[in-house]
């Protein structure tokens, strides 16, 4: 495999990851969509005048942990998803017509001045401004995926804990429905 190939390959896997990222991101709404109507419905249903004190205490303590952690899971897969500022700008290729155009000007420029390039060619020069472009390219585009992972990594653990928080959320619950 040649350089060339090799960044190629590269560059298509990176493309590859950044669809499986944006892929990713359908479970954890979803889930976050349940944990939040759990937090609503935890709320709603409880009868707080037939419960203790303390248990409409831990039961409102804790569903208000996990509805703050799903907010905080909230904005990480918005992150993973648009980036904070700028967004995620992914480098690609210009148009194939002004490939074409760049390399027949390389071609006709290393045959002009052959005498002062000896044994270069149009195309060779070509090939290596293609692997500079990929490899800017790569840098540029696995940094936006690794951001985008390390967002949905840090929204996937907050989902977790809303959902501890909830089964947390339960014990009060259940026991205040027998309690009825």
């Amino acid at each position: 495999m040649n350089d060339f190939e090799f960044y190629l390959n590269w560059y298509n896997k990176e493309a590859e990851r950044k669809t499986a990222l944006d892929n990713s991101l359908n479970i954890p709404i979803g889930i976050l969509s349940v944990t939040f109507g759990a937090d609503f419905y935890l709320l709603i249903h409880y009868n707080y005048g037939s419960s203790a004190y303390l248990m409409n205490i831990l039961l409102l303590t804790v569903v208000g942990i996990s509805f703050i952690f799903s907010c905080i899971s909230t904005f990480f897969l918005f992150v993973s998803y648009y980036g904070i500022f700028k967004g995620y700008i992914d480098k690609a290729f210009p148009f194939a017509t002004e490939l074409r155009k760049h390399k027949l000007e390389l071609i006709d420029y290393y045959q002009k001045q052959a005498d002062n390039f000896p044994g270069v060619s149009g195309e060779d020069k070509f090939e290596e401004y293609l692997i500079a472009k990929l490899t800017e390219y790569i840098d540029n585009n696995v940094r936006n995926n690794d951001k985008k992972a390390e967002a949905l990594y840090r929204a996937k653990g907050n989902i977790l804990r809303a959902i501890v928080c909830l089964v947390v959320a339960l014990v009060p619950f259940i026991l205040n429905f027998f309690h009825k």
